[in-house]
């Protein structure tokens, strides 16, 4: 589903294509709809994703278009979906 980008946004893609994350602190409410991330938010402060260079081409895509689809980036979808709790708990455990 296509969702708009608005000015601050397409800055906070901007940076982070530059460092090659995704925040989905700052853009939490355009990833809501796939996954709800405001617990871990609380609980680590910042949440970022790497990003894929065909997740960099989409988002440039994206930027050009004013529009969002995460259909178009498995990617990055993928890790949206990730249960980022669960994955730090597996991390200290080893």
């Amino acid at each position: 589903m296509k969702q708009r980008i608005l000015a601050k946004d397409k800055k906070i893609i901007i940076s982070g294509l530059k460092t090659g994350t995704f925040n989905i602190t700052e853009l939490n409410y355009l990833t809501r709809e796939t996954a709800d991330h405001s617990g871990d938010i609380e609980l680590f402060g910042e949440v970022e994703v790497k990003l894929t260079m065909n997740d960099k081409r989409q988002l440039l895509k994206s930027l050009r278009s004013g529009y969002i689809d995460f259909q178009l980036m498995p990617d990055l979808l993928r890790k949206i979906k990730e249960n980022f709790f669960l994955r730090v708990m597996m991390e200290n455990c080893d």
